[in-house]
């Protein structure tokens, strides 16, 4: 199998590893999905020996990787709204409370992507699309501009009654304009009643929040059990924990998890809750879940780290989702020697 090759400037993904054999299959059926083996990202750091990247929630059975900057398949992940609650404001000057325009604010998740908004009250079919390029991680913006009676170039058709319509934002790869995120960001414009052409900013759903209390850091077998023992506890014992939270007017209805280990002569093989097994690879598995917003979150069992033969890399990845559908996505990484 040919290997990847690590950019120093960039995240790398190595989906569906085929290390040992194993496979990660399945994926459009309930509850599958195809991970990342190992996800890179440069410098972001944030606890020593352990790496949080950005997740991808993948949607493809095909095994691929990036590759000199060709996609050959690709799991796409959703871009972030800036600013939460604020990522849409009003654009110039109210006018009997409407504006000429709204600005919704987004982060680029890869500079591969592009982002597809939709709509049924949206002009040029219901879909506009923001192409612009720019590195991963860079705060942009799509503006979405109304006119009086739709008389000139507009992107929200007027309304004789108003009200309120839903956008909707996912990310997709440019050069497979049928790869797209499953999940997706939405934001709600009012328009002005009367056809008058004023829209202003509505509502925001914005994803949760997933944090990571244990593991702390890479290290020994014992080292890393200890650090998951201080943090989430002993009774009963966890391969990890962390939180999650929703926000305000939504709750976290679900956590699930991958952990999935690459040791003893690079196989790959994922926890299920007991032991681990190349065939349980490409599946969410529920975490368990106390409290209310934020909800403490744990992933299950004893003996995730140890053994001689099975010291190596372990890849965490945790996605939670909130009562509006939305999903948050992290991925972390550490070794245990």
């Amino acid at each position: 199998m040919p290997s990847a090759r690590v950019s120093p400037t960039i995240v790398v993904l190595l989906l569906a590893l085929r290390a040992g054999g194993a496979r990660a299959r399945g994926a459009g059926r309930r509850g599958t999905l195809v991970l990342p083996g190992l996800v890179v990202v440069v410098g972001a750091t944030s606890i020593v020996g352990l790496t949080r990247a950005e997740g991808t929630d993948a949607a493809f059975t095909d095994d691929a990787t990036f590759e000199a900057g060709v996609i050959a398949a690709h799991g796409v992940r959703a871009f972030d709204l800036d600013g939460g609650a604020a990522a849409c404001e009003n654009v110039g000057t109210a006018t009997l409370g409407y504006y000429g325009s709204v600005r919704i604010k987004w982060k680029v998740k890869d500079s591969r992507y592009e982002t597809v908004w939709t709509s049924p009250q949206l002009t040029n079919g219901g879909t506009k699309v923001d192409a612009q390029v720019a590195a991963s991680g860079t705060s942009v913006s799509t503006t979405f501009r109304s006119a009086l009676l739709g008389l000139a170039s507009a992107d929200v058709e007027p309304s004789l009654t108003g009200g309120t319509i839903q956008v909707d934002g996912r990310s997709r790869v440019r050069a497979a304009t049928s790869w797209v995120s499953p999940d997706l960001r939405t934001v709600r414009i009012e328009r002005q009643a009367l056809a008058l052409g004023g829209v202003r900013c509505g509502s925001v759903n914005v994803q949760p929040t997933v944090l990571l209390t244990a593991p702390t850091t890479s290290g020994t077998v014992s080292v890393v059990q200890g650090s998951v023992d201080t943090g989430c506890g002993t009774s009963p014992r966890a391969a990890a924990c962390g939180t999650a939270q929703a926000a305000s007017g939504n709750t976290v209805v679900g956590v699930t998890y991958e952990l999935r280990r690459s040791a003893f002569l690079s196989t790959t093989q994922c926890w299920n809750g007991t032991g681990y097994s190349a065939v349980t690879c490409g599946t969410w598995r529920d975490a368990t879940i106390a409290g209310t917003n934020p909800v403490t979150w744990r992933v299950p069992g004893t003996g995730a780290y140890g053994g001689t033969l099975f010291t190596g890399t372990y890849t965490l990845t945790i996605r939670a989702t909130d009562s509006a559908g939305q999903t948050s996505i992290q991925t972390y990484t550490y070794t245990a020697s």
